[in-house]
């Protein structure tokens, strides 16, 4: 009989072993599903995502947006990004602070941080579904003329029409430095040390088109894809060539030439006037087409009848200068009237102003804003109003505006004080070189980005029309303020845990028991998880402790 009930008692040992393992083994499972990749895979047909911008440098913070099709009361959403070497996690957030629209609106955003990833194409997945893609790639930025030194005033050129780079860089080359170019002409040849030239080696469609607006001079191009490219290097001023023949140029926020046209280093000479400059031009626009009406002319070569701007420098007082109403400083001896090969007295002035002052504001950035990098915030102007948008960051230093402009903006810390402004320039009207039909163009409506200096402070970019402020954009998400143990409105359990608490951090967290979510079906779920393997593993253990103790009477 004792024999028998040994026999029993290893059998229900046996038995209880076997619940108890498999107890653990449930528990492990139950809680490597619970949190490890909450809310993932995401099903396919819920979900649209787009990645601004969709090629950028190697440490440019992109924007992921993810559009959830239907209600979901949980505030984050994980993707899977997947590189040349690595896959990562990504949580998107809804909290109306990390450019998802609104809070609670299904709209999931955050910014990937591209610093340290190797160069190729990113895939943004759900699973084993490519959601989205983009490119981290290498700077295409090449210095043809002058130095590297950041504290120079930098042109950056791009091409358009281009099929070979080489023959883009040769024309480039001759109409910076070439016989009779720009830095042969005063005050840019007194001053050549400190201006740089840098192309761009990119085959992106920029879409310019000479002849719009029925004006056969005047180029125009997407703004938006130009600004993007020319931010492959730091520079403080654009221009665009065209491999084109025609007689063709025009000016806005930055200047467009066809490259093969004979007048094309005098045409590069007159647009920099406007767009780098500043200058006006000289020559009246009625006298070719009749009334028209580009807002008010406050530069400097151009005056009213008493010519007192420029008494310093010369007597000369002509009139005609853009309006019949205003005055110029020569009679024709002018680049800006009738592409005369030299600026005059009153024009090389401003200039050499304009050179001078930027090495004060250089120094001046310098110490206020360090980071060699910038906000790249997107704007959209729209018959006198301008709205920003979206905002990312890139590692490339942003250059400086001279051109007077209504428009201006400011970076400040989250207590209101002003860490650093400057003038927006808005490239709403275009002018085209000279010529018969010649007419200046003002656009209604221009989509275009503007780089702002990175202030690691920085909370917001504050954007006014004179005095009045007519836009705000955050960039408290580029602040990274996680781990000064205050829970900032950007900030959550999920994406800083060192200040923010799981309850109470106003977020609600998917897969664990968050009070946040206003049904808790999370914490009951958890707990119906749990409780078969606990039950098992109580009962085994039970059991043993009972054999055990019964084994032992049985002994004495």
């Amino acid at each position: 009989m004792g024999v028998n009930l040994s026999l029993k008692a290893a059998v229900v040992i046996v038995l209880a072993m076997a619940f108890l393992i498999g107890g653990v083994v449930l528990i492990v499972k139950v809680s490597m599903s619970v949190g490890v990749i909450p809310g993932y895979p995401v099903p396919v047909e819920k979900i649209k995502v787009e990645v601004t911008p969709g090629d950028s440098l190697q440490g440019t913070q992109f924007l992921v947006r993810a559009y959830w099709e239907k209600q979901r009361p949980e505030q984050d959403l994980s993707l899977m990004i997947q590189g040349p070497e690595t896959i990562e996690r990504f949580f998107l957030y809804d909290d109306g602070e990390h450019y998802d629209l609104e809070l609670k609106d299904y709209v999931y955003a955050a910014h990937y941080d591209s610093k340290g990833h190797v160069d190729g194409v990113y895939n943004i997945k759900n699973d084993k579904e490519t959601l989205a893609s983009f490119r981290i790639g290498e700077p295409k930025c090449d210095l043809i003329v002058g130095n590297s030194n950041d504290n120079n005033i930098n042109f950056v050129i791009l091409p358009y029409g281009y099929n070979d780079f080489d023959a883009f860089v040769n024309d480039a080359k001759k109409i910076v430095a070439g016989r009779g170019a720009l830095l042969s002409k005063n005050p840019f040849k007194s001053n050549r040390d400190k201006f740089s030239f840098s192309v761009v080696n990119t085959n992106v469609d920029l879409e310019c088109e000479v002849g719009c607006n029925d004006v056969s001079t005047l180029v125009c191009c997407n703004t938006q894809k130009v600004k993007k490219e020319a931010m492959n290097c730091h520079h403080d001023s654009i221009f665009v060539l065209l491999n084109n023949s025609q007689l063709c140029g025009s000016a806005s926020s930055y200047a467009k030439i066809c490259a093969k046209n004979e007048n094309s280093q005098l045409i590069l000479m007159h647009e920099l006037g406007h767009s780098f400059a500043d200058l006006a031009d000289e020559y009246v626009y009625s006298n070719y087409f009749g009334d028209y009406d580009v807002g008010k002319i406050d530069k400097a070569n151009c005056d009213t009848e008493t010519c007192s701007k420029w008494q310093q420098i010369t007597t000369g007082c002509y009139p005609g200068c853009t309006y019949d109403s205003l005055y110029r400083s020569v009679e024709d001896q002018s680049v800006m009237f009738d592409l005369y090969p030299e600026y005059n007295a009153v024009s090389r002035d401003k200039i050499i102003r304009l050179v001078n002052d930027y090495t004060q504001k250089e120094n001046e950035a310098e110490s206020l804003l360090p980071d060699k990098k910038s906000y790249v915030v997107s704007m959209r102007y729209h018959n006198g109003e301008i709205d920003a948008g979206d905002v990312f960051l890139m590692p490339v230093k942003s250059g400086f505006s001279y051109k007077s402009s209504k428009y201006n903006y400011s970076i400040k810390d989250d207590s209101g004080n002003i860490i650093y402004s400057s003038n927006l320039e808005v490239p709403n009207k275009v002018y085209p070189v000279t010529g018969p039909d010649s007419v200046p163009v003002s656009l209604a409506s221009v989509e275009f980005l503007v780089m702002v200096p990175y202030a690691r402070n920085g909370d917001v970019i504050e954007i006014r029309k004179e005095n009045e402020i007519v836009d705000t954009v955050s960039v408290t998400a580029f602040s990274n303020k996680c781990g000064d143990n205050v829970c900032d409105d950007d900030e959550n359990y999920l994406s800083c845990s060192k200040d923010c608490s799981l309850i109470g951090d106003h977020f609600c967290q998917t897969d664990v028991c968050d009070t946040d979510c206003p049904d808790i079906k999370s914490c009951s779920k958890r707990a119906r998880d749990y409780l078969l393997p606990v039950i098992l593993v109580a009962i085994s253990l039970i059991v043993i402790v009972i054999l055990i103790i019964r084994n032992k009477k049985k002994k004495r």
